[in-house]
């Protein structure tokens, strides 16, 4: 059995991949397509990679938690490792793996942390950066035999736009500075949206998120270096970002936060046959019928590309603007639920023609459209299978799962990265 290798790189938004050369030289015999998230924040999208399941599945009638894909894999006879760039919502898969570390986790110390935090800023320098990742996974990966499974998720892109003191220079220090820090204090102050911020502002964060981007650009490559010829590879974001709807981060369910870049090298039994887009939740299903295996049944992708008009679903909250999102997506149409995060009252509708209306701007939902009663008859039947209907996953949600009885070091992870 070959090697497998999934690299998850955070708020990735497809429109970067153009831009990324040194990615595009050593990958250039991969195949590229899009990826459709089944959530638009972490915590949401990662469990269709890792588990094919969907955010909060388990909570339904279903027993247990869906079976993860390293689990699986090593119950197949691989050894797992897993090397995250500190990421909290990651470590709910600790177990699964036979070697897992996560940045700076569990060496906390809430006053040095904090000095930690302010060199940083000054520096410009992220808190686990794509370069000591790769320190980890490779003293791993060289340490053990095949067949592994090695899961990176590295966290470069993902705010705090810190992309070192050269390229912050290069964008203008002071004002790379000035919006960090305004950015910081908005979203401090609850205030979310770009008409909060001043143009500049907005532009600055923009182009820092992208110089952080290009940080990963020059990373990658050794990864892929690292790895045996042989591998299969599969390279993701595990979300966008989003700066083109009025809103800042990542939580609303448009194609900049749910469409990311999907690079694969496929060295497994079979045939590569997704060729224009993969859900992410097929992408577990779809290395286990490459490995000749039987796809366990809890898991909810599909191992093959389907017919064109198949539904992707969506689900994400955002507790800071008081809001959940409930999504319908094909490749020609995405509808759209926005309810109250505190009441479950249903608040908008929307409804986007993808191939007329790519960048989302004229909603076009009307209750008779042909498409709507098939993307209802399927967020209704997702519900009917999990025990879940619209008013239980929404009412009395907190703002976080891992809210209840969180540490301190978990909640001050959390902040940093913006989700507090």
């Amino acid at each position: 059995m070959e090697d497998i290798v999934l690299i998850t790189n955070d708020s990735w938004r497809r429109d970067t991949l153009e831009r990324m050369a040194n990615l595009n030289h050593v990958a250039e015999s991969f195949n590229t397509l899009d990826a459709v998230c089944q959530g638009a924040s972490t915590k949401s999208a990662l469990p269709p990679i890792i588990s094919s399941s969907y955010w909060k599945e388990n909570e339904g009638t279903r027993a247990k938690e869906p079976t993860s894909l390293p689990a699986f894999l090593a119950d197949n006879g691989y050894s797992t490792g897993a090397f995250i760039g500190t990421n909290p919502f990651a470590s709910q898969w600790k177990d699964d793996f036979d070697a897992f570390w996560n940045g700076g986790s569990g060496n906390y110390n809430k006053y040095t942390r904090k000095v930690s935090r302010g060199i940083d800023l000054a520096l410009l320098r992220k808190e686990t950066p794509a370069k000591e990742v790769y320190k980890h996974a490779k003293k791993w990966y060289n340490s053990c035999s095949g067949p592994r499974f090695m899961w990176i998720h590295l966290m470069d892109s993902h705010e705090p736009y810190y992309p070192g003191l050269q390229r912050g220079m290069s964008n203008g220090l002071i004002k790379t500075y000035k919006s960090l820090l305004e950015n910081r204090t908005k979203f401090d102050e609850g205030k979310f949206f770009t008409d909060s911020f001043s143009p500049d502002v907005v532009d600055q964060l923009e182009r820092l998120y992208r110089e952080c981007v290009q940080n990963v650009d020059d990373v990658l490559p050794l990864f892929l270096e690292l790895v045996d010829d042989r591998a299969t590879v599969i390279l993701t974001g595990d979300h966008g970002e989003e700066f083109d709807h009025g809103y800042m981060k990542h939580q609303r369910l448009y194609d900049e936060c749910v469409v990311v870049p999907c690079l694969v090298r496929w060295t497994l039994d079979g045939t590569f046959d997704f060729n224009k887009e993969i859900f992410h939740i097929d992408i577990a299903p779809t290395l286990a019928r490459g490995l000749g295996l039987q796809v366990p049944d809890e898991w909810q992708g599909r191992s093959e590309p389907q017919e064109v008009d198949r539904i992707s679903l969506m689900f994400n909250a955002d507790h800071r603007i008081n809001r959940w999102f409930i999504g319908a997506r094909t490749q020609k149409y995405k509808y759209i639920e926005t309810f109250d995060h505190s009441t479950g009252e249903q608040l908008n509708s929307e409804l986007y023609d993808l191939e007329r209306d790519p960048i989302e701007d004229n909603n076009i939902f009307t209750s008779d459209h042909p498409y709507i009663e098939a993307a209802q008859q399927r967020i209704n039947e997702y519900f009917e299978e999990t025990g879940h209907s619209r008013s239980s996953l929404i009412e009395g949600q907190q703002p976080s799962d891992l809210n209840e009885g969180a540490s301190e070091e978990l909640e001050e992870q959390l902040a940093h990265l913006g989700y507090r």
